[in-house]
């Protein structure tokens, strides 16, 4: 490109040296979700997760760094600042993790641990909470049960039944050793796995196999004398508040 074509209408020539930071920050902004290393910055000294840092409303949002990028054992890279974190890596890009998620996620090892990095930013829910995906689960959050991470086969029967929109609601508990394998505690339920078992949904004490029914439908009508008949229905309240169940 010849360099007449860099320049500005008002005949002052070349951008300029504010010109030229605005058109990088400009770039990195495009490139803060593709595998472009931070470090791999430019003259300008601008990186991927600076870039992200300025798109979210820099230290109104997230305060002042607390130290310099860093690379992690994983390839990726983050910076702390004063309110929450901004993690690259090549495959996920970049993203900030902040807030109630933030503790849960440190509790669980931050990005070297099962989660590993941040695939989105936080997404605010339909109901009121939020959540942030991560490469191996998600973290949820509501202000009636907190922040806890859902991961494996009790997150795949959780997503079948709707996630924390559908009948269950969102997490109250992390994942606990139950009857040789792990079950997690929801609003209005629970989810258990074994290893011979594999997954079942309980709402309201009633197991339901796990993937038996569609997210719109709930799950139990009746149980016969082996204690094991299933059937998908829809969900109802009588005048007491009790529920029933639709077939």
């Amino acid at each position: 490109m010849e360099a007449s074509s860099l320049r500005q209408t008002t005949g002052r020539g070349l951008l300029g040296k504010g010109g030229i930071a605005a058109l990088v920050l400009g770039l990195l902004l495009a490139l803060t979700t593709t595998g472009v290393a931070p470090q791999a910055a430019t003259a300008a000294g601008y990186t991927a997760i600076d870039a992200k840092y300025q798109a979210v409303g820099g230290s109104a949002v997230l305060g002042a760094p607390r130290g310099p990028e860093v690379r992690d054992s994983r390839g990726g890279a983050y910076r702390d600042y004063a309110r929450g974190t901004i993690y690259w890596s090549n495959s996920t890009g970049t993203h900030v993790n902040s807030g109630a998620i933030r503790g849960e996620y440190a509790a669980k090892g931050w990005q070297l641990g099962p989660l590993g990095y941040p695939t989105t930013d936080e997404v605010r829910s339909a109901n009121g909470g939020v959540y942030q995906s991560f490469q191996g689960g998600t973290i949820y959050w509501s202000p009636a049960a907190g922040a806890h991470a859902n991961a494996g086969a009790i997150r795949a029967a959780f997503a079948q039944r709707g996630w924390e929109l559908g009948y269950l609601g969102y997490p109250t508990t992390g994942e606990y050793n139950y009857a040789g394998g792990r079950a997690q505690n929801f609003q209005n339920g629970y989810i258990t796995w074994t290893p011979r078992g594999g997954t079942a949904v309980v709402v309201n004490e009633r197991v339901i196999p796990g993937g038996f029914c569609s997210p719109s439908q709930v799950w139990m009508k009746g149980v016969a004398s082996n204690g094991r008949w299933y059937t998908c229905g829809s969900k109802g309240r009588d005048a007491s508040g009790h529920y029933h169940w639709n077939s």
